[in-house]
């Protein structure tokens, strides 16, 4: 606590200081001190006190806040915040050629950037002083006139409690300036940091300001307090502004560090202890007790007879401070209550980590101690408790840490509850000890906002929103509610000419405040445009004449400020001419490494112009280029992307919560706005979301500038997902994250392999097309706070959002994993993951299970359990045949359901920028011990899954499928086409960009041309017999060729002869009926060992390049005669545990021989002998390893772990294991597929030859022991197969598969195709989707018990074949709504009059609606929307055969929307144009229950009356009036009076522009399902002749006695223009 005189008596002291620097210590005559401004005169604050009359003369911006205890010494003194003072002195060095200033300042923002305390700027700064980032760190600086700031060793600030004294004198004759500081001036004992530079001046204006550069604007303001300011026309020296600090310092006044009384309650008569703690006190006294001069630390027992409150008093020389205790005499305690919290801290509180959790803060309104312990808060999902002997002060405010890290802290630190606070609402309570007494209730929360807390008035104790929000002190008054939103009458968007954009806020009486530099507006910060009275609506006009971010709100005192609205207006022209210093923008960010070159700490050049070459070439086609792809703008702060602590500058601050170097503080996702601006303009979205850089190497300022970003979308920041359709009308719309993928290695920034743009996305579209979990995405412009930023990819996220949007369940359904990221600069990880969400243990147990045999069926099938096989086969095929290079021990993602329901992990290839350009790289030997390459390494020794993965290459890489060529080039060139419109923008912005390790570049548009035609041209046409050669090397692809057909798949004609053919030699084999014509079995294997464990191996150990062996040490007859010989393994073992001393042959122990300081090899050789090498199709290498090797067979490679290199590189002997391979592995012989050796085998002597390798120099171990097996797999024609002995004729549609089985019993590859016959392809003439059931009714009790538990599960959508032929269905999908694909290898027929369903879930389906309908499917992802939507059915090629939303509102039936019945299209056999069917008077609700799925709910009159007494539809035989027709028409089941049930027409008053008229309504009551009656609505004028009537259906009723109630209004008025009566009635006819 900082005691201080008081105002006057400072005033007088600083005065009089400075006085006598003015009197005794001038240099000359002439100097004096010209200003003085203490601030301290309440009634006149501007004041000059030095008796020069140079008072302050007005304000520019903003008016400084003036408080009168803010400043130093708790004196008079002005905050600034968005203004400046002028002061009317003339400071030009012609007119003061000498002159020291200075000031006592505080400041709000510790953060870098440029903030001015006084400023006289002529384009050099030169006499200014403030706080300045450029050239090296941020300082309190002056200038030296030549643009740059004083640097030397100046202090920057480090809090925003201390107050920091600043001069700096200029000295003409010796043409420098000097800067003197002290960031602690409450303190004489620290000496000035000062620096001397030399300097220049030139003249500026003709005054100067006082918080900011200049005294004509509001540029580079202070942010803070400034006090004393003063001015001389004289150099101070050095000592003389010693003095001057000195003679103004702060006398502390004493601490009190406690004062407690315990107990805080007693009975009469009893005692209780009052202890205490004081520093710096000359006297201590405790009243009202008669204690005096007590010691700085001790306690008194006190005898209280009533509730007494006991005040301590410490004093000295500089004043007194007291602290009270209050202890109860039997008194009834009242208890606590939770008065005020927070759910969105955006810095209102920080813990002692220097975080921002949420907080929650208890209330003690008593006037005595009161004790908290085992009192509990609770959320809706947890409780906390407090700890013991935790106490309130009297009346005081404890504040809890909602930080979900439950820490019981001291009393004296700080409370931390293992829960968070939830900012989209929830229930907050404190109990009682008893756990259930309910104290405090805040149930039904509203959505809490950012940097505003929620409580109650200290006054009445309404709950409400209280800003500012104040934890640990009494709440003010709670705010009414919000102020409507900002409208701004023009949108985003590009525009060539400069216009005045009016933004507006309905509120009565509200203020706009609004900032064009990214910053967050607030009622403090930002322009404010105040109402013209507390009457008129908020309105500000802002003139836009170049590229602006413009984010405005609106405010209104005591209620709460709306959301802030952000508007890019980009004018393309100012674009392309972006310039290199842009203002605003930092000269540099962050500091580089060390990595990849470049000094650590060295500031990284900020690249902010296009190329002016590529600009002035081509000034049209670059603006043109910027509106070939959808634009994306990110406005943030600028401190949250550039400054101290922002993403941009901190590109490892969110690695492992630890900063560059770990010298910073952990930089959390950043608050920013994102908007979507499509070209054309038709589509446009805003929202706020959270924003952090991402990436692994590219982190690096020496690998990229041009960073990739992660766009963040939860509750935190703003909605929590993202509903847009980023990725196209046809996807998913729905996203809690979006990746903006910056191309790193694929772009110009480091061109590892010629900029394409393209690698990566291509990857992942070939994913998409083969079927499997790809990430979808798109190109766009992105621009950062109004820059142009590049190109960018935004892309999906394979986590577990995403499996859950297309996969179905919720994100917590699902485990997903990825390869570890970068764990800091320079430190890569490989083979190792990261969870991203749920838990590991299904991965780890699959790891588990991978290594066991699992060439063993029931090892295999456990296998299959944790691992979806179908998905790891092609993920490790798009990857190994399209050459990706940079994997697999990294850039992976990988997710399943954690029940294991949807098959085991599915897998998605990411980051494959070093894919498409090495023709010859083979990556098919991959392994690892943590990543997908481990399950593949291990799978490949399963005889089934060898093949199963040749099938998914003949699948893919033939017959036209996604890996052919035609289909590879047809891709790559559309992609490559969509966005090289944009590439020359792309080659302005980044394409010269000189800072990485690559040097300066050059690039343009014409090197991504070639680099494209190198892709198409080369790799692409080249590659697929390259890979299937690499394929068949490895065993993966068999020798013989699959048959082929002479028309795969597609419509036969009547008659049509399909044949089969192929080169190799063998048998035929096909089915007709699904299943493959290879039947596996397992009862004629055999396993043969060649090598067992005991064989003898010969061995040396290299730790010297001297004792290397020739290159020809693996082949067969190098004599090995002079190597160690031995039977077991090989290795050492340092470690205490003597885990593998067991394991090693007493003569391989090489222990002795293993050091620090080499690395080391071991090189192993065993003979064997084979009889007969022809009956061997599998060979199994099983090894006991720690950490890696290569094994050959005869010289010949045959398979490689944890080894670096491609397969058939030599690896040096002082090469090192990628990663580390377990000891729990290491000890088991694991089984390694070493089938590429069975075609190198020969009849007698062979040899093996393995090189191992260990993890690095200074292992604890090292091992190697191998044993081989072979082994002749048989399995012959299943069942079902026949033999083909010439062509087949298709009776009926058909999927065929067929193999060849060679005469050496080698099956061939699958070859599949679906056959069409007497059935034509889905349109819009034979197909209709009958009914949608898109809210069933809520799951009964069984339903649950069997595990379907939601209503969504019951959902399903029925199509129709209304046509004569059948139907198929076979490559057809739904995209929107719902994602469905039809297998166009799987027949989907659906024959003429028949009905089919897709359901959400087969089992729910089938456990409500029973066995016996005709199921399509299960919709892929997605559920139907119970608010209505959007479905399209889509052809093979694309192309819309259905496209229909339906609603639950308005004219739509409203019982399907949860009642229990279906949409169901009315008359479904009339075909009905596109948009048609999503008109609702074409819909109607079901007349069964749940819509009887996959029958026809109609009712026909026919057979209704064929069932009646009479058969004439004109009788009445019940008497009432109404025939049997109109009976049936509108469901009169019995003798009632109809009068309810007949049409009625009334008048609707209905506002047509600036006329009010009366429409005519008909309501017309229906049974529900009538199949033959047609019910039309006719006017006349006349009564006489009638003509239909034009009307609109308004409104549909459904009722439970399967009747309905339809409205339609007439399009016309009730009366004409001559005034005439229209008259109506309802026409029932039946086609009987």
């Amino acid at each position: 606590m900082i005691c201080s005189p008081t105002k006057t008596e400072m005033k007088k002291k600083l005065l009089l200081s400075l006085i006598l620097f003015a009197g005794s210590w001038m240099h000359s005559a002439q100097a004096e001190l010209i200003a003085f401004y203490t601030f301290d005169d309440e009634g006149d604050p501007f004041a000059d006190s030095s008796g020069q009359g140079n008072d302050i003369s007005g304000t520019v911006g903003v008016e400084p806040t003036w408080g009168s205890d803010i400043g130093f010494g708790d004196t008079g003194a002005y905050d600034f915040s968005g203004g400046t003072l002028t002061a009317p002195i003339d400071i030009n060095a012609g007119v003061i050629p000498d002159m020291t200033w200075g000031a006592w300042v505080r400041t709000d923002n510790t953060s870098p950037g440029l903030r001015k305390i006084m400023g006289h700027d002529n384009g050099g700064w030169d006499r200014t002083i403030g706080l300045d980032s450029r050239n090296g760190q941020f300082r309190y600086t002056s200038f030296t006139g030549f643009g740059r700031p004083v640097v030397g060793d100046l202090p920057g600030p480090e809090s925003t409690e201390d107050w920091t004294f600043i001069a700096a004198s200029y000295d003409s004759a010796a043409g420098t300036v000097s800067v003197y500081v002290d960031l602690d001036a409450s303190s004489v004992a620290d000496e000035l940091v000062a620096v001397t530079e030399t300097a220049r001046w030139n003249n500026g204006q003709g005054s100067f300001a006082i918080g900011g550069l200049r005294p004509d604007n509001t540029a580079e303001l202070w942010d803070g307090v400034i006090d004393n300011v003063f001015v001389y026309n004289e150099v101070l020296s050095a000592e003389q502004i010693t003095a001057l600090r000195n003679n103004f310092q702060i006398t502390q006044s004493p601490v009190i560090h406690s004062f407690v009384v315990n107990p805080g309650f007693i009975n009469s008569g009893e005692s209780a202890k009052l202890s205490w703690e004081v520093e710096g006190a000359e006297n201590i006294s405790i009243q009202p007790t008669s204690l005096q001069n007590a010691k700085a630390k001790g306690s008194l027992h006190i005898f209280p007879a009533e509730t007494k409150t006991y005040t301590l008093i410490a004093s000295n020389g500089a004043g007194n401070v007291q602290a009270e205790v209050t202890i109860g005499v039997d008194a009834e305690a009242v208890e606590p209550s939770i008065t005020e919290f927070q759910a969105r801290n955006n810095g209102t509180l920080t813990d002692k980590s220097g975080n921002t959790p949420d907080w929650i803060e208890i209330h003690n309104p008593n006037p005595f101690t009161f004790e908290i312990g085992g009192y509990v808060l609770e959320d809706e999902n947890q409780r906390w408790v407090f700890p013991a002997r935790t106490r309130m002060q009297r009346y005081g405010y404890l504040v809890v840490f909602a930080s979900g890290l439950d820490e019981p802290l001291p009393a004296s630190d700080e409370l931390h509850a293992n829960f968070k606070l939830s900012s989209s609402g929830e229930n907050l309570r404190l109990l009682a000890p008893d756990g259930k007494t309910i104290l405090s209730d805040f149930s039904d929360l509203p959505i809490q906002e950012r940097g505003i807390s929620y409580g109650t008035d200290s006054k009445n104790g309404k709950k409400g929103y209280l800003n500012p929000p104040t934890p640990g002190e009494p709440n003010g008054k709670v705010l009414d509610g919000r102020v409507k939103d900002t409208k701004f009458d023009i949108d985003r968007g590009f525009y060539d000419e400069p216009f005045t954009v009016n933004v507006s806020c309905a509120t009565p009486g509200t203020s706009i405040s609004y900032t064009t530099d990214g910053s967050m507006p607030t009622p403090e910060h930002g322009t404010r445009i105040p109402p013209n009275d507390e009457f008129s609506f908020g309105q500000a006009a802002i003139e836009i004449s170049t590229t602006t971010v413009l984010r405005a709100i609106a405010f209104k005192p005591g209620s709460l400020a709306s959301n802030v609205d952000t508007q890019t207006y980009i004018f393309s022209k100012d674009v392309i001419r972006q310039s290199a210093n842009p203002r605003g923008f930092p000269t540099s960010w962050g500091e580089f490494t060390g990595v990849n070159g470049g000094s650590q700490g060295q500031p990284v050049p900020a690249d902010y112009e296009m190329n002016p070459a590529i600009v002035n070439a081509n000034p049209e086609g670059l603006t043109e280029a910027l509106m070939k792809l959808p634009t994306m703008s990110i406005v943030a702060d600028p401190e949250d992307l550039f400054g101290r602590n922002g993403i941009l500058s901190n590109p490892f601050g969110n690695v492992n919560g630890i900063g560059v170097h770990n010298q910073r503080p952990f930089i959390a996702d950043r608050l920013a706005s994102m908007e979507w601006i499509q070209p054309d303009g038709e589509r446009e979205i805003q929202i706020n979301c959270g924003v952090r850089l991402v990436g692994g190497w590219s982190r690096h300022y020496r690998a990229s500038p041009k960073k990739s970003l992660r766009l963040i979308f939860r509750s935190q920041f703003g909605p929590a997902k993202l509903n847009f359709p980023i990725f196209g009308e046809d996807e998913i719309d729905e996203f809690d994250k979006i990746q903006l993928r910056a191309t790193f290695s694929d772009g110009w920034v480091d061109n590892a392999h010629p900029a394409q743009f393209l690698r990566d996305p291509f990857m992942r579209e070939t994913y998409l097309a083969m079927g499997q979990p790809g990430s979808r995405s798109n190109f766009v412009h992105l621009y950062l706070n109004g820059l142009y930023w590049g190109i960018y990819n935004p892309s999906e996220r394979p986590d577990g959002n995403y499996a859950a949007s297309h996969f179905g369940g919720s994100e917590s359904d699902y485990d997903a994993l990825k390869h570890e990221g970068l764990r800091g600069p320079g430190q890569a990880a490989t083979d190792s993951f990261e969870v991203i969400d749920g838990t590991s243990e299904r991965w780890k147990k699959a790891l588990t299970v991978s290594g066991r045999d699992i060439k063993d069926p029931a090892v295999y099938a456990e296998f299959k359990e944790y691992v979806d096989v179908i998905s790891l086969a092609d993920y490790v095929l798009v990857n190994s045949f399209l050459a990706n290079m940079d994997w697999p021990g990294k850039n992976w993602y990988a997710f399943g359901r954690r029940d294991g329901s949807d098959g085991g992990f599915k897998f998605s290839p990411w980051d494959s920028e070093y894919s498409l350009y090495n023709l010859n790289g083979n990556r098919v030997d991959i392994s690892g011990s943590n990543t997908p390459a481990r399950f593949y390494s291990r799978a490949r020794g399963n005889p089934e899954f060898r093949l199963l993965f040749a099938d998914r290459i003949h699948k893919h890489a033939f017959n036209g499928g996604p890996l052919t060529v035609e289909s590879m080039v047809k891709r790559y060139t559309e992609m490559a086409n969509h966005i090289e419109p944009a590439i020359d923008a792309e080659a302005a912005r980044w394409g010269d960009n000189r800072h990485t390790r690559q040097g300066r570049r050059d690039y343009r548009k014409s090197n991504w041309l070639s680099a494209r035609n190198a892709v198409l041209n080369n790799f692409l046409k080249n590659r697929p017999p390259i890979a299937i050669s690499q394929y068949r090397a490895a065993g993966l692809y068999p020798s013989v060729n699959a048959p082929e057909f002479n028309q795969h798949g597609g419509f036969l004609d009547d008659g049509f002869d399909l044949t089969l053919d192929t080169s190799s030699k063998g048998t035929i084999f096909y089915t007709l009926d699904g299943n493959d014509p290879r039947l596996f079995t397992s009862e004629n294997d055999t396993i043969t060992t060649l090598i067992e464990d005991d064989a003898e191996k010969s061995v040396i150990f290299v730790a010297d390049a001297a004792d290397e062996p020739p290159v020809n040490w693996n082949a067969l007859g190098f004599d090995h005669s002079g190597w160690l010989k031995g039977t077991l393994g090989a290795g050492y073992e340092k470690s205490g545990n003597g885990r593998y001393d067991p394991l090693i042959d007493e003569l391989f122990d090489f222990e002795s021989l293993a050091t620090s300081s080499n690395e080391e090899t071991i090189y192993m050789l065993t003979d064997f002998w084979v009889d007969d090498p022809s009956v061997f199709n599998l060979l199994t290498l099983k090894v006991r390893y720690d950490d890696g090797f290569v094994a050959y067979i005869n010289g010949i490679e045959v398979a490689r772990e944890n080894i670096p290199g491609s397969p058939g590189e030599l690896v040096p002997w002082d090469e090192n294991a990628l990663s580390n391979h377990s000891d729990n592995f290491a000890e088991q012989f694991t089984d390694v597929d070493a089938t590429a050796g069975v075609p190198h085998l020969r009849a007698g002597t062979n040899v093996l030859a393995i090189q191992a390798l260990n993890s690095g120099r200074a292992s604890s171990d090292f091992l190697i022991w191998p044993r081989l097996e072979a082994a002749t797999v048989g399995d012959g024609p299943g069942p079902s197969a026949l033999s083909y002995s010439g062509s087949i004729k298709l009776e009926s549609s058909a999927t065929v598969k067929t193999r060849l089985l060679s005469s050496s019993g080698q099956w061939s590859a699958l070859t599949e195709a679906t056959f069409t016959v007497a059935a034509e392809a889905a349109n819009v003439n034979n197909l209709v989707i009958s009914k949608i059931h898109y809210h069933p009714l809520e799951p009964s009790e069984e339903e649950i018990a069997a595990g379907h538990d939601q209503e969504s599960d019951f959902e399903y959508i029925e199509l129709l074949n209304i046509s004569k032929k059948t139907v198929s269905l076979s490559g057809f999908n739904f995209t929107n709504g719902i994602e469905f694909q039809f297998d166009p290898s799987i027949v989907s027929e659906i024959e003429s009059g028949g009905r089919a369903v897709l359901v959400s879930d087969i089992a729910a389906f089938k456990f409500r609606y029973g066995d016996g309908i005709k199921i399509l499917g299960e919709f892929n992802a997605g559920k139907l929307n119970n608010d209505g939507e959007t479905l399209s059915l889509n052809g093979p090629d694309g192309s819309e055969i259905w496209n229909l939303e339906y609603n639950d509102s308005g004219a739509w039936p409203d019982s399907p929307d949860g009642g229990g019945t279906a949409l169901v299209l009315i008359d479904p056999e009339n075909s009905k144009e596109n948009q048609a069917l999503s008109f609702p008077e074409n819909w109607r609700a079901s007349s069964g229950n749940e819509g009887l799925p996959g029958r026809d709910d109609r009712i026909s009159f026919a057979a209704w009356l064929s069932n009646q007494p009479s058969p004439d539809p004109n009788a009445d035989p019940d008497g009432d009036g109404l025939n049997q027709l109109l009976a049936f028409s509108i469901g009169l089941s019995k003798k009632v009076d109809p009068s309810t049930f007949l049409p009625n027409v009334s008048l609707e008053s209905l506002q047509v522009g600036e006329n009010e008229e009366l429409y005519p309504v008909i309501s017309i009551r229906q049974r529900t399902g009538i199949s033959d009656v047609k019910f039309e609505i006719e006017s006349s004028t006349d009564l006489l002749n009638w003509s239909p009537a034009n009307s609109v259906l308004i409104l549909t009723q459904d009722f439970k006695d399967s009747t309905m109630l339809r409205t339609y209004r007439d399009s016309k008025p009730y009366k004409d223009k001559d005034n005439v009566n229209r008259y109506f009635r309802v026409r029932v006819t039946s086609n009987l």
